[in-house]
């Protein structure tokens, strides 16, 4: 730093790690991790707080954090943060995507270019996994993931009335990594990003919707905070604002109105209006959009935002009544559906079993010829928190979060929906989006990899190709492994089983207990399938190999997943600590048998 000064007092500083204290007197502007959250959830006003500056602590020696106990504390102080120079944010929108492999490999082959390292041991991969007629759903799958991704954290940072820019990373693949995260491939071409959609929250001057929630009951009053990131030196005079909220069912307009005269040569981020709406009734959920537009009162131009909502009818008492035998944790069903009688025992159930973990009476179930809805959410997903007994019929999971594989971290790079009835009250247009939510976050997301018989999910989840790279030194891992990676994920999928018929979801119904709106529509939506002629599994599998290949599993070791992913799933701090890193280790091990 000394150095540069001297031989260039004019040139500005920079420290582009971000690991540092936040009162540093020798930056002339500085980077902050603003943490490897995900915008969205719990974590959708990442950008708006100081708290992960904490981190690095003082370099005065300043007390940032004050409480009684290092441990199960009664109180905590934490300082709040004036920045003193301008702040930008480290490592935005590193989320990553599947390659185009095909278009990669006419490439390569059209400009005689080297193949990278990873590009054979991808397909090896894909086929190892029995995923090759997947693959171009997954690809796709995975390209949706990435674009909701950056919307969500570039709208995000430019809501922030605490930064000033971003990182970026990266603009541009590199032949290096398995994984595409750039705008732009290795050979500079576009990755399939639309650049007139890409503007619309990355130009000059972009228009923000504050929405932490897309999901909705009909009648709820909606409020949505409308603010403007403007830097344009053409956007200038008076321009009208105007909304309009259109069902995508036909692409009707429900609602319109509008601001005169809003003045745009005030520059900057900035609070523009707020818009109240009562939402209108629905008797079927409706998939919506809500856009805002600026025009110029010249007609010089228009800026323009949309984003999907979703609306769904708050008519418990429409779903028919049903006599079923529940057998669930932690979801409470009578006071929202106090028409689902519950009758018998899960040893001698009704026609249609509800339950939440494999038991021998679900075997007993489906061996005479019953129906059975499995719900699957078990303690032991969630063992990095809490200790749980192993489950004795296990179904392999991973704990998910709806949020991206940002850099190596997490295991969600979107999914597909395949035809079925099971999703007839649930709109969707064919990829995870926000109004899975609530149902995927904090969910037991099922690894099929290995499964007796071949299943095609209803809802299938496409994990990342790469490993958590800190993993390949700490415990001296190959590049690809094919027990962390590209595993064929389920959220939803359904079985012929002996005489039975089995219906399995890996969401969370731990909303219904809240009235989620979409995880109470999801719910409703499978339980008129299970009860339907319509549910009519194609995949078949005898009750004693179900049976077995479960108990199997329950006796087997667990797949953990590795010391980066471990923090996107617990979800919990701004960044890794070092106590962080050692009990994400110890994790593995212990479970390995590896201790130091």
């Amino acid at each position: 730093v000394k150095m540069a000064k001297e031989l260039d007092p004019t040139r500005l500083l920079i420290d582009t790690c971000a690991h540092g204290e936040f009162d540093r007197d020798y930056v002339d502007f500085d980077v902050q991790h603003m943490s490897y959250y995900y915008p969205f959830g719990k974590t959708y006003t990442m950008f708006e707080n100081t708290q992960n500056w904490l981190i690095y602590g003082s370099c005065t020696g300043l007390p940032l954090i004050e409480q009684d106990k290092p441990e199960d504390y009664s109180y905590r102080i934490q300082r709040t943060i004036a920045a003193k120079r301008p702040v930008i944010a480290h490592e935005v929108c590193h989320y990553v995507a599947m390659r185009d492999i095909k278009a990669l490999e006419d490439k390569l082959k059209k400009f005689k270019a080297e193949t990278p390292w990873w590009l054979p041991e991808l397909k090896k991969l894909i086929k190892l996994k029995g995923l090759e007629k997947d693959y171009a759903q997954m690809f796709k799958a995975s390209k949706f993931m990435q674009s909701l991704s950056w919307k969500l954290g570039i709208e995000a940072a430019r809501r922030s009335p605490l930064l000033c820019g971003f990182h970026f990373l990266q603009l541009a693949d590199s032949n290096d990594y398995e994984n595409s995260n750039g705008v732009l491939d290795f050979f500079d071409d576009p990755t399939g990003v639309d650049p007139k959609e890409f503007n619309k929250f990355s130009s000059d001057c972009v228009l923000l919707a504050d929405l932490p929630r897309r999901t909705f009951f009909e009648k709820e009053k909606v409020i949505i905070p409308v603010l403007v990131s403007h830097f344009s030196p053409e956007i200038k005079g008076k321009a009208d604002f105007r909304f309009e909220l259109k069902s995508k069912k036909g692409k009707v307009v429900l609602l319109t109105g509008g601001l005169k005269e809003i003045n745009m040569e005030l520059g900057g981020r900035r609070d523009l209006c707020r818009l109240e709406i009562k939402m209108p009734e629905v008797k079927t959920p409706e998939a919506l959009s809500i856009s805002f537009f600026l025009e110029a009162v010249d007609g010089s131009y228009t800026v323009e935002n949309t984003w999907n909502l979703w609306l769904y009818p708050d008519r418990p008492e429409a779903l028919p009544k049903v006599e079923c035998t529940l057998a669930l944790d932690e979801i409470d069903l009578d006071t929202r559906y106090p028409q689902i009688k519950s009758k018998g025992s899960p040893a001698k159930p009704e026609k249609l079993l509800v339950v939440n973990r494999f038991t021998p009476h679900v075997f007993q179930q489906l061996d005479k010829g019953g129906d059975v809805l499995m719900l699957y959410r078990v303690p032991e997903t969630r063992d990095r928190l809490v200790p749980a007994e192993k489950e004795k019929y296990y179904l392999p999971v991973t704990w998910d979060r709806l949020k991206g594989v940002i850099w190596d971290r997490g295991t969600n790079c979107g999914a597909f929906m395949r035809e079925s009835k099971a999703l007839a009250g649930f709109p969707h247009e064919g990829y995870l989006d926000l109004q899975f939510h609530g149902l995927v976050d904090d969910c037991d997301k099922i690894n099929l990899d290995g499964f007796p018989v071949h299943v095609d999910p209803i809802m299938q989840g496409v994990d990342k190709a790469a490993r958590d790279r800190f993993d390949v030194f700490t415990f001296k891992l190959s590049e690809l492994q094919p027990e962390w990676t590209m595993r064929k994920f389920g959220y939803l999928f359904e079985l012929k089983v002996g005489k039975g018929r089995l219906l399995v979801s890996g969401f969370n119904f731990t909303g219904i207990n809240k009235e989620v709106p979409e995880t109470c529509a999801m719910f409703e939506s499978l339980m008129r399938y299970v009860t339907s002629t319509d549910f009519k599994p194609k995949a078949s599998i005898s009750v004693k190999e179900l049976e077995s290949y479960l108990l199997e599993k329950g006796k087997g070791k667990r797949i953990r997943e590795r010391m980066m992913t471990q923090y996107w799933q617990l979800n919990n701090e701004p960044l890794e600590s070092a106590k962080y890193w050692k009990e994400a280790e110890e994790y593995i091990r212990k479970n390995e048998g590896t201790e130091k």
